[in-house]
């Protein structure tokens, strides 16, 4: 059993952490997800380093079975696999 979560620009998600008692992994999402990011930032004029910085979250910390790689892995297959 390990640990995941998501970091997200907003409500677009950009990199997947898994962890256990003993590793931790982080994984980016495909680079069209960064774009994504910078077109909405731009659209909204959140250019400044402070308002584009304060829209930077965790998701909730979401439990599943498999090691951390795995996990990783799969989160961010699924994830680009919804865009």
């Amino acid at each position: 059993m390990a640990y995941y979560q998501i970091f997200y620009w907003q409500d677009i998600p950009s990199q997947v952490k898994a962890w256990d008692d003993f590793d931790e992994i982080k994984i980016e999402l495909a680079p069209s997800f960064i774009a994504q990011i910078d077109r909405a930032a731009q659209a909204q004029g959140l250019t400044e380093t402070d308002a584009y910085l304060e829209q930077w979250r965790w998701s909730e910390t979401a439990e599943r079975e498999g090691a951390p790689e795995e996990i990783a892995a799969a989160v961010k297959k699924e994830l680009e696999a919804a865009a």
